[in-house]
């Protein structure tokens, strides 16, 4: 139990790096002869320790104050960049394989979507449950030349000791999208694939889509806002600003 709540919060944490990784501003694909100038890592690195900066002043709000504004700026500055940067396809296509061709569009789009929730959640639980202080992300490294393109940092973080992230990335015509990540050489892919697999195997998607957005919006529904205590305009002002995710959790 204890080795995989430790699994868990590494994955959490590295997701969290990601969503950092993510904010900072995309750079062309190179060739491998080419490979990353040192401006471009250098430019990328200043990026993500500001953006981290950031988080780091969203985990140190008091827990009273982490409510549904908090989480709307934590998803303007941070979670938005994250979900921005990441195809969630490939990911998708890894976790359900063989099973696959069974899937429908409309499932699809639906596991896609709780798939992005997730990794939402993921960032957005370790800024409300870690009071994040002295923390730092280094060595980060480029590595597009190889058989699977990968970005990757060293993080000491909250849980004791500083594990290697690896971001798998597809190098695209003019940028560099994420597909997967590591840690402890263990990818995401393979630590949630049997919970996947239990429900594809047996085509239950709609039963997996309902697994994942239960967790979702458990996790969410506490940043709602009491509709009862509010006026019509203030709910529309709220639900034009709230992410897709709080959104559905709270309606």
């Amino acid at each position: 139990m204890g080795a995989s709540k430790r699994s868990y919060k590494c994955i959490v944490l590295a997701a969290l790096v990601s969503a950092l990784l993510a904010a900072a501003p995309r750079v062309p694909a190179q060739t491998s002869q080419e490979g990353i100038v040192e401006s471009d890592a250098a430019a990328i690195e200043q990026a993500l320790q500001s953006i981290w900066s950031d988080a780091l002043v969203f985990a140190a709000v008091d827990i009273d104050d982490k409510a549904s504004e908090w989480l709307v700026s934590v998803d303007q500055q941070v979670v938005s960049p994250f979900l921005g940067l990441w195809d969630f396809g490939p990911m998708l296509d890894d976790l359900i394989e063989p099973h696959g061709v069974d899937l429908g569009p409309s499932s699809r789009s639906q596991l896609l979507a709780e798939l992005r929730s997730t990794y939402a959640r993921y960032v957005l639980e370790v800024l409300y449950d870690y009071r994040l202080s002295d923390r730092t992300i280094r060595d980060i490294r480029f590595d597009l030349d190889d058989s699977q393109p990968n970005i990757s940092a060293t993080v000491k973080g909250p849980l004791g000791f500083s594990p290697r992230v690896v971001f798998l990335v597809q190098t695209q015509t003019r940028d560099i999208t994420i597909i997967n990540m590591k840690v402890a050489t263990v990818s995401y892919t393979a630590w949630k694939r049997n919970e996947y697999q239990k429900y594809s195997k047996k085509g239950q998607w709609d039963k997996l889509v309902e697994v994942l957005a239960v967790k979702n919006q458990t996790f969410f529904k506490q940043f709602c806002l009491d509709s009862s205590a509010l006026d019509d305009k203030t709910k529309e002002s709220f639900y034009y600003d709230a992410p897709i995710y709080l959104v559905n959790a709270c309606l």
